[in-house]
C-alpha cells in the first residue's frame, strides 16, 4: 500500500483501522466528510451500491450518504490518511507525499 510505503521512507509511524472490522461512526463519518470537503471527496465511485444508486456522477446530500456508509463503509474511498488537519483520501501519491511532508 502508498501510504505505508511513503509513512516507512518518511520514518513514520502510522495506525491502521481496518473499516470493515472497526466502522466509521455516523459522528466520525461527517467530520471526515467536513475535513476532507465534502460527500464527492470520500465517495467510493467504484462501489457497486454507490454505481447503483447512481452517486458517482451525482453524489448525495450529507445525511444520505452518511446514513448509507454508516452500514456499509465500503462506500468510502480508500485508503483514508489523517494528519493532524489534513485528510487526504484514496491512492493520490502527490497529495500522500504531500501530507507527510
Amino acid at each position: 500500500m502508498l501510504v505505508r510505503e511513503l509513512a516507512l521512507a518518511a520514518d513514520l509511524e502510522i495506525e491502521e483501522r481496518n473499516f470493515q472490522k472497526e466502522a466509521l461512526t455516523e459522528a466520525e463519518l461527517r467530520e471526515l466528510i467536513a475535513v476532507a470537503g465534502g460527500v464527492a471527496a470520500v465517495i467510493s465511485p467504484r462501489n457497486k451500491a454507490v454505481k447503483e444508486a447512481g452517486w458517482s456522477d451525482a453524489p448525495p446530500d450529507l445525511d444520505t450518504f452518511v446514513a448509507a456508509a454508516a452500514a456499509d463503509n465500503k462506500m468510502i474511498r480508500r485508503p483514508v490518511l489523517v494528519l493532524d488537519d489534513k485528510v487526504v483520501v484514496g491512492n493520490k501519491a502527490d497529495a500522500i507525499r504531500q501530507a507527510f511532508g
